[in-house]
């Protein structure tokens, strides 16, 4: 049996086939029972009817790559450091003091003796000791008698005390000792010049 539409969509009524003489009528190929929907009913809206999309949507969040997996972490962790191992503490060595060394003869040493100077009251000699170039002692003869005596027993340690001052026989005669003051230098320089003083 073929439904037909047939005047307003709200009934459809049914026709049957009438066969010709040349045998059955088929309906036609693209015919197709066609379902009617009354006036009255509200159609459908396309958004109503319209499947659900069945490709994935735009914000559906694609499945993590392998690739996109977080590392894990290869941060080391720290060690505990060791105490440092304390070490004997070394007491300062003491510097050895420097051994004071003989410092060297800068001059002569030795006795030197100088000439025997005559004059008209006797004569007069000295004799020089001598010490690293230094005059540390005098000695002298000299006439002792008579008033020659007298006066050199005055003159004589007054010439010695200036020649020891001076370390030279470059000094003063002394008043009325005039040819012991002469005899005294002259034999004295004899002893420096022997001594290369």
């Amino acid at each position: 049996m073929v439904w037909l539409r047939i005047g307003t969509p709200a009934a459809l009524t049914p026709v049957a086939a009438t066969p010709d003489a040349a045998g059955p009528v088929d309906a036609p190929p693209s015919a197709s029972p066609v379902a009617t929907v009354p006036s009255d009913s509200p159609l459908p809206s396309s958004s109503a009817s319209a499947s659900p999309s069945t490709s994935p949507s735009a914000s559906a969040s694609p499945s993590p790559s392998p690739s996109s997996k977080p590392t894990p972490s290869t941060t080391p962790t720290a060690k505990p450091s060791k105490p440092p191992t304390p070490r004997p503490s070394q007491s300062p060595k003491p510097k050895p003091k420097p051994t004071p060394t003989a410092s060297k003869p800068s001059g002569p040493s030795g006795v030197f003796i100088g000439t025997k100077e005559t004059n008209p009251y006797g004569a007069v000699q000295v004799t020089m000791t001598v010490k690293n170039g230094v005059i540390t002692q005098i000695t002298a003869t000299y006439p002792t008698d008579g008033d020659s005596g007298t006066i050199n027993k005055r003159a004589v340690p007054v010439l010695r005390k200036e020649a020891l001052a001076a370390q030279s026989a470059n000094i003063d005669s002394v008043s009325n000792a005039t040819y012991t003051s002469t005899g005294y230098k002259a034999s004295l320089q004899s002893a420096l010049d022997k001594a290369g003083m």
